[in-house]
């Protein structure tokens, strides 16, 4: 039914923001009254709380980030190179 695998699969569905699907499969989860899949259903309750919050506190945090890269300071990246481990962006606009 549900193991650890599923976590995982959950677990990358929120790294990559699709929240809301996520969030119908926890609910899924947490409705579960089969004795062997307890375990499982409780930590999708747990899971759950934590997941719905996360919308609000991106959006509770979006004027702070957007504050911080609207800064005039360089800002350190990460590049693709071995040779090269980090590059520095600034937020000035190039002139022609």
């Amino acid at each position: 039914m549900f193991d650890e695998r599923t976590k995982a699969e959950l677990a990358e569905l929120v790294r990559q923001g699709r929240i809301s699907v996520a969030v119908s499969i926890l609910e899924k989860m947490a409705s579960v009254t089969d004795k062997e899949a307890s375990r499982y259903a409780e930590w999708a309750r747990e899971e759950l709380k934590r997941v719905q919050a996360l919308p609000k506190k991106v959006k509770d945090a979006a004027p702070q980030l957007l504050a911080t890269a609207l800064r005039d300071e360089p800002v350190v990246a990460p590049c693709g190179s071995r040779s090269q481990s980090a590059i520095a962006i600034s937020a000035t606009p190039i002139s022609a």
